[in-house]
Formats: structure tokens, C-alpha cells, sequence
């Protein structure tokens, strides 16, 4: 079972809920009595005796559970995560301090590493506040579109948007404002 529910999750490419997987693989209703005990030995079984092949993406519906391989791979080959040009050195005649600032809404402007990675960077400082989870759900306020995208705390960014930046043909210095909705 665990290898066909490998299988499902390569082959859509994107996580799998708990409940879903007993529902498809143990042919059992969230009316029945077995139902939650039977998403309870699954995130059980995912998180313990095969936790070096599956990751828990999100706590939603006794976990979203997506494969560590495919996770890891998406950084790779992408231009936000390319080692960045030296610069020269720059010494002003007076320092300007920004103070960060640590609460939602957060504007971000988009260069072309994170266009042509589909990603976007986030202030190392929003990590704890995103770091229980790593799927997230974005929503554009304009055309409603909604799309699932992946949190890398260790590199601070999110990743799953290249689709929709293609596109929507964004370009270089676009602003983008993340507001959070939920927990």
C-alpha cells in the first residue's frame, strides 16, 4: 500500500491529504467508525517507519503528505538558487538602518531569479512564523486563481509559482503583497 501511495503522489506531483489516501486505498468513508483509525496508522506509519521517503507538507486533514525526493528536487537547476555575483565594495557616507518588520501583510518585489524560478524570498525573520508548515495555499485577490506552493525555511523561500508567472507574463520588479488569512 505504501508503495502504491508512493506511486499516486509521483504521479500527480503534488501532496496527498491523509484522509484522501484512506478514502482511496482502504475503501473506507469518513462515516465509517474504522475511518480515523485508520488515518491515525497512516500518518503514523508515513511519519515513523517510512519518514525517509514521505514528508509531512501540512497538519490539514490528519496531514498532507508529499515525497522528500521530489521536495528536494525542486530547488535544483533554478536561477533563485544559482550562488549570486559579487559585489563591489560600498562604503556610503552614512549607514541608513531599517528596522524589520515582522507582521503581515508582507510586500516582496520579484526579480528575475524568482520569475524564472517560480519562487519567491522571504525575510529569514518570517521563518518561525512559517515554519509550521510547508505547503501553503496562495490565492491572487484580482482573478481568484488559486495555487499550492512550497516553503523552504532553510533557504527562505517559497516555490510553485512559475506556472503562473509564465502565465501571467510578470515582469521583473513586480511587487507582490502576502497577506495571511489563516493560522
Amino acid at each position: 500500500t505504501v508503495k502504491a501511495i508512493a506511486a499516486r503522489i509521483r504521479e500527480q506531483g503534488k501532496s496527498a491529504a491523509t484522509t484522501d489516501l484512506v478514502r482511496e486505498f482502504f475503501n473506507l468513508e469518513p462515516s465509517s467508525d474504522l475511518f480515523d483509525i485508520h488515518c491515525l496508522w497512516l500518518a503514523h506509519l508515513l511519519e515513523t517507519k517510512h519518514k525517509k521517503e514521505f514528508v509531512s507538507v501540512s497538519p490539514v486533514d490528519w496531514g498532507k503528505w508529499h515525497l522528500k525526493a521530489a521536495l528536494a528536487s525542486m530547488p535544483e537547476g533554478r536561477a533563485l538558487f544559482a550562488p549570486e555575483a559579487a559585489l563591489p565594495e560600498f562604503d556610503p557616507a552614512e549607514k541608513v538602518e531599517v528596522a524589520p518588520f515582522h507582521e503581515f501583510p508582507l510586500k516582496v518585489y520579484l526579480g528575475w531569479r524568482e520569475i524564472l524560478s517560480g519562487g519567491v524570498k522571504i525575510p529569514r525573520w518570517y521563518n518561525k512564523e512559517l515554519s509550521h508548515s510547508r505547503e501553503y495555499t496562495f490565492t491572487n485577490a484580482e482573478d481568484k486563481v488559486v495555487l499550492t506552493a512550497y516553503f523552504f525555511p532553510l533557504l527562505g523561500y517559497f516555490l510553485g509559482f512559475q506556472e503562473y508567472f509564465a502565465a501571467a507574463n510578470i515582469p521583473q520588479g513586480t511587487s507582490m503583497t502576502l497577506e495571511k488569512t489563516g493560522p
